[in-house]
């Protein structure tokens, strides 16, 4: 019997807070059913294009390497300090969350494309 008593005052209690705000409470109504009906006008005036050839596209093999735009220049290697600068230009592969699972997938690909993984730069 208790929780009867409690449920009806915080029904009581809702609908005094509703009463109060009026308007809101009409704009919280009003407004996503008027947008359901203007949604459902537009689409009666829409005739859709209906397709009854099926298309398939042809498979391709994708490349576990960066496109020519993205890769750095390469440098003139001669001495042991130009190999070193070589070696440091290379892309960042940025990712965030830094958990477990994100850390293991941005190692890999940072590996996979030779890139310098950072985790949660922000």
């Amino acid at each position: 019997m208790a929780i009867l008593t409690q449920i009806l005052l915080l029904v009581w209690k809702n609908w005094k807070l509703k009463k109060r705000h009026l308007v809101a409470t009409v704009i919280r109504i009003v407004l996503p059913a008027g947008l359901m009906l203007l949604m459902v006008m537009f689409r009666s005036f829409i005739h859709p294009d209906i397709v009854s050839t099926v298309t398939i596209t042809p498979s391709f093999e994708i490349k576990r390497e960066l496109p020519w735009t993205l890769i750095l220049p390469p440098r003139e290697s001669g001495t042991a300090a130009r190999k070193r600068e070589t070696q440091s230009l290379r892309w960042t592969l940025v990712y965030a969350p830094d958990g477990p699972v994100a850390t293991r997938l941005g190692n890999s690909m940072a590996k996979m494309l030779n890139m310098t993984p950072v985790g949660k730069l922000l």
